[in-house]
């Protein structure tokens, strides 16, 4: 990457996080936290109010009590105030530093903290408070970091949006299980994927959480509308909040219907389908496996 695309990158991710007197200072050193974080192949963090309010009052705080020391009891009131103030994380960090006059804020914090230093300026974050303040004459520097638990939980959703390999990683991870429990494996069937992907958007869409449908169906009715048999023995699955194949999968074996019908012998073929989306700020995600013996 370019130094100007570099520069073009970490401005555009750096709103204004305040107003004067030390407003110069916190830039400079958000900038310094940005090109820091491309060069080690790390997204930039922008400016957040609430973590740039948190870390203000603890840069002020520093500075009265002339010490940068955290205990538990500081950590766990700057939690509370991050939550409480609208900012919900999944991960946060803070870390604060005297300096001596004209001293390079990122240089000292490498050298003097080079744990914090590692585990704030270059943790995986996507938003960064700077608070600035002085003591006797000395800049004392404070940056709070955070990543949105909303955001995580985006990220951790965003590969099941390839549903193919999703129901492949499922299908695997089931013949896998069946195998190690002397069971033949169970063959992929599309009209059973249709059946269960159907079946999971409803539950989302409708935000209800059923065998059986608000229009009365059940899972062998569901089957059969994606153009399936009606005669082979038949049955479902259902799981919420994990997001990856191998959780729920491992989470159905850890229930005792779940786990019978993963390693019944009564069937052969397996289908698959997952729903996801935003509600209440979370993510949601809800996961449907159809299981049915030979036609």
């Amino acid at each position: 990457m370019s130094p100007a695309l570099v520069l073009l990158v970490v401005l555009a991710a750096f709103p204004d996080c305040g107003a004067a007197p030390d407003r110069a200072a916190r830039a400079a050193l958000q900038l310094a936290i940005n090109i820091e974080r491309i060069h080690a192949g790390l997204r930039p963090v922008a400016g957040e109010p609430v973590l740039c309010g948190v870390a203000a009052e603890r840069a002020r705080s520093v500075a009265a009590s002339g010490s940068p020391d955290v205990d538990l009891a500081l950590l766990n009131r700057t939690r509370r105030e991050i939550w409480e103030r609208g900012y919900a994380p999944h991960d946060w960090a803070q870390s604060s530093l005297i300096l001596n006059p004209g001293d390079d804020p990122l240089a000292s914090w490498r050298e003097v903290k080079p744990d914090a230093y590692r585990e704030s300026v270059l943790g995986d974050f996507e938003h960064v408070g700077v608070g600035v303040a002085s003591h006797h004459g000395r800049p004392v520097y404070s940056i709070v970091l955070g990543l949105k638990r909303l955001t995580f939980e985006w990220r951790r959703a965003d590969p099941l949006r390839d549903l193919a390999r999703v129901r492949r990683e499922i299908l695997g991870r089931v013949n896998e299980i069946r195998t190690a429990n002397g069971q033949p494996p169970l063959a992929s069937e599309s009209r059973l994927d249709l059946a269960a992907h159907r079946h999971a958007h409803d539950l989302f869409a409708q935000d209800y959480y059923s065998h059986k449908s608000l229009d009365g169906s059940n899972v062998r009715d569901r089957a059969v509308a994606a153009g399936f048999p009606r005669k082979p023995a038949i049955s479902e699955n259902l799981a919420k909040g994990l997001f990856s194949p191998a959780e729920v999968v491992d989470r159905w074996m850890n229930s005792r219907g779940h786990r019978k019908n993963i390693l019944s012998d009564r069937f052969t073929r397996l289908g698959s389908g997952v729903a996801f989306g935003e509600v209440n700020k979370r993510v949601e995600v809800v996961w449907v496996q159809v299981f049915a013996g030979p036609g």
